[in-house]
């Protein structure tokens, strides 16, 4: 029987008043936690014009938690547009 990996997808919701920068720090906490409790992949939700989302360039903090994570893959799990773009 094979082993399977769960991985984990991230919004990086902010909640409340928290300030972008906590979240994303909160969001390079939970894929270091997430590599401990051996977690195959961490994914980045990118998401625009989302007032409560703190994801808008995933590439950047996936960066910034490939340089705090040894062995957990990291990818981006969505690229969207804005809808404004879209109705344009």
């Amino acid at each position: 029987m094979s082993e399977i990996r769960l991985s984990v997808l991230d919004l990086v919701p902010r909640f409340g008043d928290t300030p972008f920068e906590e979240a994303l720090e909160q969001a390079a906490n939970l894929a270091v936690h997430a590599e401990k409790w051996g977690y195959g992949r961490y994914w980045a939700a990118e998401h625009h014009d989302m007032k409560d989302l703190s994801c808008a360039s995933p590439e950047v903090l996936l960066a910034h938690i490939g340089a705090r994570t040894r062995s957990i893959r990291l990818g981006s799990g969505a690229v969207l547009c804005p809808i404004t773009v879209l109705l344009r």
